[in-house]
């Protein structure tokens, strides 16, 4: 097939991709803002609800306009399910990434204050006073990233190393990292969540 890429299809199938995608994740996570967290405001000015340069996207709507968005992707190009989710997955994890990096310089989704020595300070939430606050951001994702990293090298062909294979190796640090976080936000008694 002409312009063919590795992974089979052609550029207009690899545009049409990122076109639905991206429309995902940006009309889905608009909307997801303003339904689960800003009604009143849309339902007092439905204008503001296009001011997008005002801010406000969730996460878990742009999940959901993602997931419409590759239904309605696969579905006109006659894709199947695992073929439409394995092309999904690698941008899905990038998203995740840098989400939580522009999370933490945001200042977004910060945890309580450490009451300890150690921490990170977030002077755009907090001001030049800023306290010393758990990166909470990053404790579920490690958790939930890597695990699922962990688990799904028992499906892949590759050398294990003393019981375990080298990517399951790799992947402990970040859930041992991830746990002990959640365990010290629990410690703490700071809310964990998806968005925590």
């Amino acid at each position: 097939m002409a312009g063919a890429t590795g992974r089979g299809g052609d550029i207009e199938e690899a545009g049409d991709f990122l076109t639905y995608g991206g429309l995902g994740v940006f009309v889905g996570g608009r909307l997801g803002h303003v339904l689960f967290y800003d009604l009143e405001h849309a339902l007092n000015d439905p204008l503001w609800i296009l001011k997008i340069w005002k801010g406000g996207m969730a996460s878990h709507g742009a999940m959901i306009g993602v997931a419409a968005a590759m239904y309605l992707f696969m579905r006109r190009r006659g894709m199947s399910l695992i073929e439409g989710l394995d092309r999904l997955v690698w941008s899905a994890a990038l998203a995740a990434v840098t989400g939580r990096i522009g999370n933490f310089f945001n200042s977004e989704i910060v945890g309580r204050p450490t009451n300890a020595s150690w921490g990170v300070r977030f002077p755009l939430l907090d001001g030049s006073d800023a306290p010393l606050r758990h990166p909470a951001m990053l404790g579920l994702f490690l958790t939930a990233y890597s695990g699922g990293r962990f688990f799904a090298e028992f499906f892949k062909e590759t050398d294990a190393v003393a019981v375990l294979t080298t990517g399951q190796w790799l992947s402990l640090p970040g859930v041992a990292i991830g746990v002990w976080c959640l365990w010290r936000s629990r410690r703490q008694k700071q809310p964990v969540g998806w968005c925590t």
